[in-house]
């Protein structure tokens, strides 16, 4: 007989997407600052540029290249630009932080807000030759690059990865129990509540960005918010990084249904505010199995992700 294969849904943490809602502040901050200045000087004098990291590299001025940095990856250039940051930001980024929790999800942060900026610097000088793509000309190294679309782009690769397949509700048709005389409402999630599927935000959000990409540079002419291959460098970061936090789910789900079943009954009592202890007490006595049984798959468990 052929084993049965099942698909993997990761369990969504209690705890609200705290660093995300930050995210989003920080991006609203910046874009006040900017519009405060009321000059395109503001954005020249701190947005990201290829030669200026160069220059700033050989004089050994990390500090200059890190605020550089630092502003690049929030600054937006008008309101239609924040709103779409803001909403993509809160799409991808509760999603996965809710998924990886905080303590993983600043992995994704970290690597997002700095390797596709290296990605871009190279690209920008080495001028790598995307004649298919609008408005890819020989002035990279020149341009400045602001906006937090690779920092999305990141997140949107994690998201690829820790999405789950959209649900079918199979109990549509079958008996009520004895007793329940009313039918129980579920609540759902809003992308399955109006039938959108994972990947219709993905779209989305490459149809925005390559607007946002031509729009800048038709009208301001010096200003972009990233390169082709930056973005695909971004999105290929945080697909990997996912991807290996999946093959620590993957060997939990190896062990057998037993153990996955006994990790899931300590996660639900440790959510209710129960003591780890205590915890493991209600797991083995639920299931039948030695406290030091449980505690162990507990201990080799730790760090992974949650499977639902």
């Amino acid at each position: 007989m052929q084993q049965e294969t099942r698909k993997i849904n990761f369990a969504e943490q209690k705890t609200p997407p705290m660093m995300t809602y930050m995210l989003i502040t920080l991006t609203m901050v910046i874009y006040c600052m900017g519009a405060a200045a009321r000059t395109d000087s503001w954005f020249a004098q701190n947005a990201f540029q290829a030669q200026k990291v160069f220059e700033y590299a050989k004089a050994m001025n990390f500090s200059e290249i890190c605020t550089m940095v630092s502003y690049s990856n929030f600054m937006t250039m008008n309101m239609w630009s924040l709103v779409g940051a803001m909403y993509f930001l809160w799409v991808f980024g509760t999603s996965v932080e809710s998924r990886l929790g905080a303590n993983r999800f600043i992995f994704i942060l970290f690597a997002g807000l700095t390797l596709p900026w290296v990605i871009l610097a190279f690209d920008a000088m080495l001028n790598s030759p995307w004649h298919f793509v609008p408005y890819e000309a020989p002035d990279k190294p020149f341009l400045y690059y602001f906006g937090p679309n690779l920092l999305i782009c990141t997140m949107m690769g994690a998201y690829a990865v820790l999405t789950p397949p959209k649900k079918v509700d199979l109990s549509g048709g079958m008996p009520r129990p004895k007793g329940e005389i009313f039918k129980k409402k579920k609540a759902t999630p809003v992308q399955d509540r109006f039938g959108l599927n994972p990947w219709v935000f993905v779209s989305a959000f490459c149809v925005l960005s390559a607007g946002e990409h031509t729009a800048m540079l038709a009208i301001y002419k010096t200003f972009d918010c990233f390169t082709l291959f930056s973005a695909l460098g971004a999105v290929g970061t945080g697909f990997l990084i996912a991807n290996a936090l999946l093959q620590s789910a993957v060997e939990t789900f190896k062990d057998g249904p037993l153990k996955m079943e006994a990790l899931k009954r300590y996660h639900e009592l440790v959510d209710l505010d129960v003591s780890q202890e205590d915890a493991i007490k209600g797991t083995a006595r639920a299931m039948g199995l030695p406290k030091e049984q449980i505690r162990d798959w507990v201990a080799k468990n730790k760090g992974r992700l949650r499977i639902s």
